[in-house]
């Protein structure tokens, strides 16, 4: 098993495996409510939208794919414009963005209804994860504008204005990949690590 998610309500489990199928588990009873193949090969990541849609990538497709809980069997949406493996997604606090990060050294921005909001481009190798500061409109920090943060095989963070899609700052400390990032809720610290 490669990822394992609570859905924002925990009534629900979403896990993605070496099989490339996503289930859906009851987090009550443990029986499965619902399993997809959103992906031909294994993925990597899962993550909520909210307690019924979600957010899955793909490996060598170059997919991330929108499930939903009380949909039927087909994708809510499928983006494919990245041009490698995607490595992760992760939904912001508000729900309103999802990013996704890939082997083809970029991060993206979509949103349900637009599609592909911004194509971010900084980065010189893969890009392994993304982290959303808990800010912006509808966020317990609404005064304070959202961030992506993004981390490097080229060893880099990059902090990028969700909104305007620009690049705020790049924290580029080590010689080798960065592969996680943690932000402290209050938005006073970043951490990341090889």
């Amino acid at each position: 098993m490669f990822s394992i998610k609570w859905s924002k309500n925990s009534q629900y489990l979403v896990s993605r495996g070496s099989d490339g199928q996503t289930v859906v588990w009851s987090a009550t009873d443990g029986k499965i409510v619902k399993t997809i193949t959103p992906h031909a090969d294994a993925g990597s990541e899962v993550d909520w939208k909210d307690s019924d849609v979600f957010a899955t990538c793909g490996g060598k497709d170059m997919a991330v794919v929108i499930c939903s809980v009380s949909a039927g069997e087909n994708p809510v949406k499928k983006f494919t414009e990245h041009t490698q493996e995607v490595n992760s997604v992760v939904w912001s606090p508000s729900g309103e963005f999802l990013a996704s990060v890939s082997d083809d050294q970029t991060a993206k921005i979509w949103t349900l209804e637009e599609g592909l909001k911004h194509d971010l481009r900084g980065h010189t190798q893969e890009v392994l994860s993304a982290k959303w500061t808990s800010t912006g409109h509808n966020s317990k920090n609404p005064e304070i504008p959202l961030y992506l943060c993004t981390a490097s095989v080229d060893g880099s963070v990059k902090i990028w204005d969700a909104l305007a899609g620009q690049l705020v700052h790049t924290l580029a400390k080590y010689s080798t990949a960065v592969c996680s990032i943690a932000i402290s809720p209050e938005v006073v610290a970043l951490l990341y690590g090889i």
